[in-house]
């Protein structure tokens, strides 16, 4: 009779871990965000995915979907971050149109830490929009004992720059006489790629004003100089130069004779 009733209690006690475990296995939380950031078009760059585990939380292995846009993003691949590899774990992938599916993995029941478990590396295409959205997307995590573990997948939105796209118009002196010259500088967004041909748009009121209509800027470089010449104006008067990037400021040089 006592024998009986000690299995009982065991059994009893058997059957309430199991609960607590599915139960924590339920409430514990565990997300999967891409960190925003910016890239040059025509260029290469990367992001990181992190994970963060809320209290409960414990995975020894994790697996996700990296949706992107593959007319803005191209020859992307991941990597394995610190926070996976110190812990003894791998990651494998599967590549496909617009998305590639992850899983960090390992033969030990080592949790993975929060952090940068993996690096998205991509490279940037020319014509790219000025914003690329990022998701994630089907994501899973087990614990040590098989459990499922929930997770939240957080995406992101890269921001690219267009080498190209003028920011800064400045021209000095912003005064000018008969005769004179001022020095001016177009700046881009971004160091350019390769040697680029600006188209301005600058014009000017007075055919007095010789203004170019591109500058080219060096590769490697962010801006280049120009000058604007002043002829013999037939009275007082002002050139303005204005240039057709919204992004862009405006250059006002005004001249006497």
């Amino acid at each position: 009779m006592k024998l009986r009733r000690n299995c009982r209690v065991r059994s009893l006690a058997v059957l309430a871990v199991f609960w607590l475990l599915s139960q924590s296995a339920i409430l514990a939380q565990v997300t999967l965000k891409v960190a925003p950031g910016s890239a040059v078009a025509g260029g290469a760059d990367s992001l990181n995915i992190s994970l963060t585990s809320g209290p409960g939380g414990a995975p020894v292995a994790v697996q996700w979907t990296l949706n992107y846009s593959n007319s803005d993003l191209t020859g992307i691949s991941l990597q394995a971050g610190p926070a996976a590899t110190s812990t003894g774990k791998s990651l494998s992938c599967a590549p496909s149109a617009g998305s590639v599916r992850c899983i960090i993995w390992g033969m030990n029941t080592n949790i993975i830490p929060n952090g940068a478990i993996a690096t998205a590396n991509f490279i940037v295409s020319r014509q790219a929009a000025a914003s690329s959205a990022l998701q994630i997307t089907g994501s899973l995590a087990a614990s040590a004992i098989g459990s499922g573990i929930a997770v939240t997948g957080s995406g992101a939105t890269l921001t690219i720059i267009h080498a190209d796209a003028v920011t800064k118009l400045a021209c000095s002196p912003a005064s000018l006489v008969t005769g004179t010259t001022a020095a001016c500088t177009v700046t881009l967004a971004a160091a350019a790629s390769t040697a680029t041909s600006v188209s301005l748009g600058l014009a000017a009121n007075s055919a007095n004003v010789t203004v170019p209509s591109s500058v080219t800027v060096p590769a490697g470089a962010t801006s280049a100089a120009f000058t604007t010449k002043v002829l013999a104006p037939p009275s007082e008067t002002s050139a303005l130069a204005t240039v057709t990037n919204p992004l862009c400021s405006r250059a006002s040089l005004r001249y006497v004779c």
